[in-house]
């Protein structure tokens, strides 16, 4: 048995029920791959997502995450651990709902856009766009880029297609109102 403090934080997030390799991303049909050395966990049916969110906070010693008010409907946290000089990264989403729902597949696209914003995953969706180069130019951080994702997994599952200026106004304007109001990045 390896007992490297790489194989001991490698077995911690497996043990913890973190993956490795490829996340789907239905929602705007395609994946992330992730770098050999991220991890990725999923939960839903969450009952209190700033419960939950404490909860592994203090499991994995993480102590600079910032406070999330009650009622979410999701969240994502990237956290980063090191040891003899090798990096991991865990990528943790909690959602309140599960799949069925239109509110619950546009909310895991959020949440999945911040993590393609943590990994600098961003030019897949940027791509998609009529004009790559003025969603490039215009959306600037994870809160906008994220609900980006959100409105783009709308106009998917509902089949519908919007100019890009609308699709950039409404993620500007969405991460600005969720900057002013909640103050955070979830």
């Amino acid at each position: 048995m390896d007992t490297t403090p790489q194989a001991i934080l490698l077995q911690d997030f497996q043990r913890k029920g973190f993956t490795r390799g490829v996340v789907p991303f239905p929602e705007l049909d395609t994946r992330i791959l992730l770098e050999p050395n991220h991890f990725y966990r999923e939960e839903r049916n969450v009952i209190d997502v700033n419960q939950r969110l404490k909860e592994w906070a203090r499991e994995f010693g993480v102590t600079d995450h910032q406070g999330y008010s009650a009622g979410v409907d999701g969240t994502y946290v990237g956290f980063y651990a090191s040891t003899d000089n090798v990096s991991f990264a865990g990528h943790l989403i909690l959602l309140t709902g599960d799949e069925p729902y239109i509110g619950f597949k546009m909310r895991r696209a959020h949440e999945l856009g911040h993590l393609l914003w943590d990994i600098d995953g961003s030019e897949n969706i940027f791509e998609r766009l009529h004009n790559p180069e003025y969603g490039r130019r215009k959306i600037d951080n994870t809160k906008s880029f994220a609900y980006l994702c959100e409105w783009l997994a709308h106009e998917r599952i509902l089949g519908h297609t919007f100019l890009d200026k609308i699709r950039i106004d409404y993620a500007l304007a969405m991460g600005k109102i969720s900057a002013e109001t909640v103050g955070r990045d979830h």
